[in-house]
């Protein structure tokens, strides 16, 4: 499966089979999470996977929602705050780093013909009181897992062009390799915005071109 077709299979899945998940897949799941990267390399996080079925009874009572419960597996990634890496205005890039690494998970687990879900509106107080963490370690994201009970929703996402913008000034006017006289095959919605708001397209071509001169 390509990277794309990948992107576009995974959902948010909100309902389970009642089946649990191969230790095989698992293992496979987790090591891909375990090569995610992470700011200077840092990799801030735990995982804690909760299987058994008194313990995720426990743990839905972070999330009290009747879909999640139905998860045969729950995992808990955690953010280790004396362990990431901090920019120099302050900026801390645990929540970054750890987003990174889920999403391999969820990304992982579609491919294994899993599926996954995103929750972050859940109790995390009671959750790191559950799981008897330590001060520094902060539950981000809990995710369920398992085999999908579900079909996947058409996805809603903004348009390519509301989203890439690529500024110029002045002085990088004389890139025109980007401009349309030489735009071979323009990437929809992908523009180049420059002074006065003038907009052109870009293409594949035009970007090799500029990053190999």
């Amino acid at each position: 499966m390509k990277l794309l077709e990948l992107i576009r299979s995974r959902y948010s899945c909100r309902n389970y089979k009642p089946m649990g998940v191969e230790q095989e897949k698992m293992d496979y799941i987790m090591e891909c999470v375990r090569l995610a990267p992470s700011a200077c390399n840092r990799q801030p996080w735990s995982f804690h996977i909760v299987t058994k079925e008194e313990d995720r009874k426990k743990l839905s009572q972070c999330y009290n929602r009747e879909w999640f419960a139905s998860a045969p597996v729950m995992i808990i990634a955690s953010i280790l705050h004396d362990e990431e890496w901090v920019r120099g205005d302050g900026k801390h890039h645990g929540d970054i780093d750890i987003a990174i690494a889920v999403e391999h998970l969820c990304l992982a687990a579609t491919e294994q013909g899993l599926g996954t879900c995103w929750v972050c509106n859940f109790d995390a107080e009671r959750c790191k009181t559950l799981l008897g963490l330590s001060g520094h370690e902060e539950p981000a994201v809990l995710i369920p897992l398992g085999y999908p009970a579900d079909e996947p929703k058409d996805k809603k996402r903004k348009a390519i062009n509301d989203i890439v913008k690529v500024n110029i000034s002045a002085g990088m006017m004389l890139f025109s390799s980007f401009f349309c006289a030489n735009a071979q095959e323009p990437i929809p919605g992908v523009i180049i915005t420059g002074q006065n708001n003038h907009n052109w397209p870009v293409s594949h071509q035009a970007i090799k071109t500029t990053l190999e001169s």
